[in-house]
């Protein structure tokens, strides 16, 4: 293995990244509330604000064209923070200067930090949250996952509530992950545990 490039481009920690359009650019957030995306052909960087709190986990859902075929130019991001929040955007990478992304929900129910979301990879219709409070959260996101090529709303939606919550371990929760056939949910805790989970029972 061998270093490709390397990018000093703040005085702070890196929490997360996930590339986008082909490794075109990358989203990452670091100890603040902002979202950065960076351009890594020019080297340029946008920022994003949304959160309240320092940002700390990040999930990337490529978009898929009718004939199933990825568009690496489109995708899905969430991001979760100390703010208990976690947040949808939409990835464009032929949208304009600080329009690449566009946040489209907004999705409260925990009450602590969020340590990990994750997007349901095979259809990209779910997402699970985990947070310190112990519990993990299974959201409905078909409704905004049609929103791919739509400009015309700057509206952000609220959403309350979770499609299922489960008290899933004695102490916070480090990650949750689907498995790549949607099926199962992974969570591993403080608490020194692992568990698999159902999805369909969720």
């Amino acid at each position: 293995m061998s270093l490709v490039e390397c990018h000093t481009l703040f005085l702070d920690e890196i929490i997360d990244g996930t590339f986008v359009n082909e490794c075109n650019h990358l989203v990452f957030c670091s100890n603040s509330e902002t979202l950065k995306l960076l351009d890594l052909n020019t080297g340029c960087c946008e920022f994003y604000a949304g959160h309240s709190d320092i940002v700390i986990s990040l999930d990337k859902y490529q978009v898929k064209a009718e004939d199933g075929k990825i568009d690496e130019s489109k995708a899905f991001i969430l991001s979760g923070g100390k703010d208990s929040e976690v947040r949808l955007w939409r990835f464009d990478a032929n949208a304009g200067i600080l329009e690449k992304l566009k946040c489209l929900a907004v999705f409260r129910g925990h009450n602590q930090n969020i340590c990990s979301v994750n997007f349901a990879p095979k259809r990209g219709k779910l997402f699970v949250s985990a947070s310190q409070d112990s519990t993990i959260k299974v959201w409905d996101i078909k409704k905004f996952m049609g929103d791919a090529d739509s400009t015309h709303s700057d509206n952000i939606e609220v959403v309350n509530q979770a499609t299922m919550t489960v008290m899933a371990h004695r102490k916070y929760i480090n990650v949750a992950k689907f498995s790549p056939n949607d099926k199962i949910i992974a969570t591993a805790s403080q608490d020194k545990s692992i568990k698999l989970w159902a999805a369909k029972d969720l």
